[in-house]
């Protein structure tokens, strides 16, 4: 199922406490979902945990026996999945979310988007007040995202890319209410 579809109709397709999005094709680490879902149960009043990512690098992420979670309040997760570049990053497949929370945010994708659609929802729900007020997250790289040439981020032409600065000042005033 993809993700979208996830986060559009929630009630009906979540089943766990936890939910984490994949990629079919991304490398993780042998310790990712144990070390998210490990953050979780260890913070039980965090909504949120966040694990380093790569991206396009070669190879799977090297196996993290012990990682350590910092925890983040709501205006430095919203930076950190606001700004490209960030540890935390905006991509939501580097993140476990409670399967609860995510019923009660409301926080619906947008399937009208072509481009920066995860980085809205991201904004979107970390801004939302059904989630808790601190996240977690460590730098440890557990997530190796695959970069494919025919990508829509590499394809993109500039009517979309127009579209992608509308959506980052969106995300910009989302913010003005946070940070």
């Amino acid at each position: 199922m993809e993700w979208r579809q996830c986060v559009t109709a929630p009630s009906k397709k979540f089943r766990g406490k936890y939910f984490i999005f994949v990629d079919g094709d991304d490398q993780l680490a042998p310790s990712f979902v144990e070390m998210l879902v490990k953050g979780l149960e260890e913070n039980p009043d965090v909504d949120i945990a966040s694990v380093g990512f790569s991206w396009g690098a070669s190879g799977v992420p090297k196996k993290a026996n012990e990682v350590r979670f910092r925890r983040v309040d709501r205006a430095a997760m919203f930076e950190g999945v606001t700004h490209r570049g960030h540890v935390i990053s905006g991509m939501v497949w580097n993140k476990a979310y409670r399967s609860a929370t995510l019923l009660n945010s409301r926080v619906c994708f947008d399937e009208s988007l072509e481009l920066a659609e995860d980085h809205l929802w991201i904004a979107q729900l970390v801004a939302s007040k059904a989630i808790s007020e601190y996240s977690i997250f460590t730098s440890d790289v557990l997530y190796n995202k695959v970069s494919r040439s025919t990508s829509i981020i590499h394809t993109a032409l500039h009517a979309l890319r127009e579209r992608e600065r509308e959506i980052d000042q969106q995300i910009a005033r989302i913010g003005d209410n946070i940070i």
